[in-house]
């Protein structure tokens, strides 16, 4: 009987973890398709997005349901939106990250969160430019009416978010 439930267990995981990664893969086709339809995107994010499709990795419930977020504001035409939702999600990742750190003595902002990643080499140096890129859009949309951004920019900040968030598994 116990054998039985193990298995069934087993099963169900597997086709959980499937599933999972199915969605992910949908986020990024979708994001693809948006980066795609821009006039002003270079051909080189949408290959950096292939490739990254490629790689998924399981993601946490959670950043997943505010990534469907993202991506709804993304459809919707919300670019600077969906970047301020996804500036906070690598920002409580990187909070993750930091609180197993005790050499992360600052302000857990998302300036010195970033720094602090690209100093340990948790990101690369062109995630940490354009991390700064994905908070300066974060901060204009938080403090701003109205804000309007080039598809260039929001799909850079963007693509750049998602990759934190991978480099920070």
């Amino acid at each position: 009987m116990k054998k039985k439930r193990g298995e069934i267990k087993d099963e169900a995981i597997k086709r959980l973890l499937k599933e999972n990664e199915k969605l992910k893969k949908a986020y990024l086709e979708l994001l693809e398709e948006y980066l795609k339809s821009q006039e002003k995107v270079h051909p080189d994010i949408i290959t950096e997005l292939s490739r990254l499709k490629e790689s998924v990795d399981e993601l946490e419930e959670s950043v997943h349901i505010e990534l469907d977020s993202v991506i709804k504001l993304v459809t919707q035409g919300e670019g600077p939106k969906a970047v301020k939702d996804l500036a906070k999600i690598v920002e409580n990742k990187l909070k993750e990250k930091v609180a197993k750190d005790q050499s992360f003595k600052k302000d857990k902002t998302l300036f010195n969160l970033l720094e602090h990643a690209k100093h340990c080499k948790w990101i690369q140096p062109h995630a940490y430019a354009f991390g700064q890129l994905m908070k300066a859009i974060r901060n204009k949309e938080s403090h701003e009416l109205a804000v309007k951004e080039t598809s260039y920019r929001v799909g850079l900040a963007i693509f750049s978010g998602i990759e934190i968030i991978y480099d920070l598994k």
